[in-house]
């Protein structure tokens, strides 16, 4: 097998692995991982916001809280982040960054809906934007550990 990024060959598995899948699965991740092809960010962007939000809690290796947006339950696996998507409250084309305040996790489907929605410069006016972003912050504020 080789990696799918890269197509560099790997060795059979050892012994100490479960099956073939495991250990391809692992060598993947590893490889990838170290060389750079595969970008840990956002997984550690989704497990920091998890850790400051206290509708998460980790449940074994998922995560298991509520979308910010509709308040639905939402889970992610801590080792692949899948599952849940991160949220850029104020969008990064109108300004918004990457800083823990700014971020919540949500459902997949949710995030699309504010992008197409929200998040583009043609569908709402400003004023209408910033209330609607405002009331994320201050729902995201409040489920922050400590701030409230």
């Amino acid at each position: 097998m080789a990696c799918k990024r890269s197509g560099v060959q790997f060795p059979h598995p050892p012994l100490h692995f479960r099956n073939k899948r495991q250990f391809h699965l692992m060598w993947n991740l590893a490889f990838c991982v170290g060389s750079g092809l595969f970008s840990m960010s956002r997984l550690s962007l989704l497990i920091s916001t998890a850790q400051t939000d206290k509708t998460f809690e980790k449940k074994g290796v998922l995560w298991v809280g509520k979308c910010l947006i509709c308040n639905g339950p939402v889970a992610f696996d801590g080792m692949t982040g899948e599952g849940a998507t991160l949220e850029h409250i104020r969008a990064t084309s109108r300004g918004g960054t990457n800083a823990p305040d700014n971020l919540g996790i949500v459902h997949a489907a949710c995030n699309s809906e504010k992008g197409r929605r929200w998040d583009s410069k043609r569908k709402k006016s400003e004023a209408e934007y910033e209330r609607f972003v405002e009331l994320l912050i201050q729902k995201r504020q409040k489920r922050w550990p400590g701030l409230v």
